[in-house]
């Protein structure tokens, strides 16, 4: 057998008895010197805090008796540690693969998203510049279309031709304006970037 180092008896029934008894510690010790499987099957396994708050004082007090009482039988050995935390290690880098994989997932499932909303607008607008061509051309495409009330689709009203006469004052105002809104739409979009 592997070395064996059974502590002191640190608790006694004055202990338990008393208002002074820190279920905590006795769960500490408890979790620190003993195999996990007398733990297992007095539900001690736990995080400590937990445990402490949920076993009453006269149940720390049996499993703790138990203990000294059969002695070598419940007391962890070197071998039992090493076990423990190599079982802790692998734990931990399967949780750790977990992560990554998850992590991973997301990502490509992100990426995946992303590249369907980009199809997307590509498709909306050469849908858009098409129609803007059936429009200017006097076709009936999509730019003739304003939106849906109650169902149905409903036609834009057509402009009837004006015959204006444009001075060459208005003609200037008109250009200042459209040079005004490229502008506009570039600061627009460099802002946007």
């Amino acid at each position: 057998m592997a070395d064996l180092t059974v502590p002191e008896k640190q608790f006694d029934e004055a202990y338990f008895a008393s208002n002074a008894c820190v279920k905590r510690d006795v769960v500490d010790f408890l979790q620190k010197y003993v195999k996990n499987s007398l733990l297992k099957e007095h539900n001690m396994n736990g995080a400590a805090k937990s445990v402490a708050k949920n076993r009453k004082k006269p149940q720390l007090e049996e499993v703790y008796n138990k203990v000294y009482a059969e002695a070598p039988a419940w007391w962890k050995t070197s071998e039992d540690v090493e076990a423990e935390a190599a079982e802790a290690a692998a734990e931990a880098a399967a949780a750790a693969e977990a992560e990554i994989a998850r992590k991973a997932k997301a990502k490509a499932a992100a990426e995946a998203r992303q590249a369907k909303l980009d199809a997307l607008k590509a498709e909306r607008m050469a849908g858009s510049n098409a129609a803007k061509g059936n429009a200017d051309r006097g076709g009936s495409g999509a730019g003739r279309i304003r939106g849906r009330q109650g169902g149905k689709v409903k036609p834009l009203k057509q402009k009837k031709a004006r015959a204006k006469v444009m001075t060459e004052e208005d003609e200037e105002f008109q250009r200042k304006r459209r040079e005004d809104a490229a502008r506009l739409k570039a600061a627009r979009a460099k802002a946007k970037k």
